[in-house]
């Protein structure tokens, strides 16, 4: 659990960005190399609308994960 609040921010955006970044890096490396990767066109799990939608869905849920000890902290804080 983070110990201050520039901690949580520092691990919040990491998780948020990495959330982001991975899938686009992995589209383009499959994309660079040209792999086969299984279905092609628009049932392919590595076209834009699939990678777009599992990019929100990790952040949302990375959000989520990250805002259950947000308030904890900050109600914490304010007890204190």
């Amino acid at each position: 659990m983070a110990q201050n609040a520039g901690e949580l921010t520092r691990r919040t955006t990491l998780g948020v960005l990495a959330a982001i970044v991975a899938p686009l890096v992995v589209l383009a490396i499959v994309d660079a190399l040209a792999l086969p990767a299984g279905a092609t066109g628009e049932t392919s799990p590595f076209a834009a609308a699939p990678v777009v939608i599992s990019t929100l869905v990790a952040v949302l849920v990375a959000l989520h994960v990250v805002a259950v000890p947000l308030v904890a902290f900050v109600v914490g804080a304010v007890r204190r």
